[in-house]
């Protein structure tokens, strides 16, 4: 029974052949059909081992080509974009000791080149001080101090004088009534204040005390005290209220008051 449908199933297939063929092949004769034996059939019928060539499709390996396509250690150069150590070049733009040339700027010994003083050469010059000498007077000492006296007079009825004296503070319109008070005993209780003033000559305190006393005011006299902050310099003039003109050349010769730097 195998056989017969094993011939079966060749006839029907060369049947097939033939009408794909057309119409010349159709005509072709058959005879030679019986010569198809067991063997031929069983072979053409049991090809199943060509068939099936399933091991040459499955060709996974050559496909899985990862290790060619993981190339990452050639992408990763990392090492040769950091050159952080090339850019940070701080030493070379931080040249501070070039610029601060501060010695060459401070040059005040050559600014503070102030012109020696001149001092008149009509000046009577006192130890830190120098008033200008008027013509009329004669320069000597008088009763143990340099002193000034007005020419044409007697002797000791107008003149003025030049002292040196401890640091004192300076003298107030309050501490100059004091002052008058402590001395009547010597000048007399009948004193009259004639003016105060307090100003200042080349930054030095300086004060001027004016009054008149003995005999209902018969003599003027004036206490000029210049301060220093180690020592005080000291005119003071004296004259009869008689010789006006003294208290006037006086006061001129004070207008006249310099320090000397």
């Amino acid at each position: 029974m195998k056989k017969l449908t094993a011939l079966f199933i060749t006839l029907t297939l060369i049947a097939a052949l033939c009408a794909c063929g057309g119409g010349e092949t159709a005509t072709t004769e058959t005879p030679s059909t019986p010569e198809v034996t067991e063997a031929d059939v069983t072979a053409a019928t049991t090809t199943e081992p060509e068939a099936t060539t399933e091991p040459e499709a499955t060709t996974e390996p050559e496909a899985t080509t990862e290790p060619e396509a993981t190339t990452e250690p050639e992408a990763t150069t990392e090492p040769e974009v950091t050159t952080e150590p090339e850019a940070t070049t701080e030493p070379e733009a931080t040249t501070e000791p070039e610029v601060t040339t501060e010695p060459e700027a401070t040059t005040e010994p050559e600014t503070t080149t102030e012109p020696a003083q001149q001092i008149p050469d009509n000046a009577y010059v006192f130890e830190d001080i120098y008033v200008i000498k008027p013509d009329n007077y004669t320069f000597k000492d008088f009763s143990g101090y340099p002193s000034g006296l007005k020419d044409g007079v007697a002797e000791g009825t107008c003149f003025f004088n030049f002292a040196t004296m401890p640091a004192l503070d300076p003298m107030t319109d309050a501490s100059a009534k004091v002052f008058l008070d402590s001395v009547a005993p010597q000048i007399g209780a009948d004193y009259e204040l004639s003016a105060f003033n307090s100003y200042l000559v080349d930054d030095h305190v300086v004060t001027k005390l004016d009054y008149v006393w003995g005999n209902g005011g018969a003599i003027a006299q004036s206490l000029v005290k210049i301060h220093f902050d180690d020592h005080t310099i000291q005119i003071q003039m004296a004259t009869l209220t008689t010789i006006p003109e003294g208290i006037t050349e006086f006061d001129a010769i004070i207008d006249s008051l310099g320090i000397i730097k």
